[in-house]
């Protein structure tokens, strides 16, 4: 099954105070991922749920991030249509976050 996220990504990033929030960032306004059956849009928004902890990785400072986001999506066409058009859809995971030098050395990084 091909998913097209016609050049859309997630980014992260954190204000003075250390907050984290997240953001779908898409080159022409709304994502519209397909499927054979059915076609979602995901409107640009941002969201909070994004945890740091401090950790060591390599003998060195990393950060784990938990991520935990409910979004809103719109099933615009195909089969999903039967389902309703508002929903709300969630991204749950984690993952490590570590630094290295130009010359691949691992480096210290800290959330504050």
């Amino acid at each position: 099954m091909a998913i097209d996220t016609n050049g859309c990504l997630g980014r992260g990033s954190s204000n003075s105070g250390g907050a984290l929030t997240g953001e779908l960032v898409c080159p022409f306004g709304n994502m519209v991922v397909t499927h054979p059956n059915c076609s979602i849009s995901v409107p640009p928004q941002k969201t909070n749920g994004f945890t740091p902890t401090a950790i060591t990785t390599f003998g060195k400072h990393a950060i784990t991030l938990d991520v935990n986001i409910e979004y809103t999506v719109h099933y615009e066409s195909g089969i999903c249509i039967f389902l309703g058009t508002k929903h709300t859809a969630s991204i749950l995971g984690s993952t490590i976050i570590w630094g290295q030098n130009t010359e691949g050395v691992p480096v210290n990084i800290t959330s504050t």
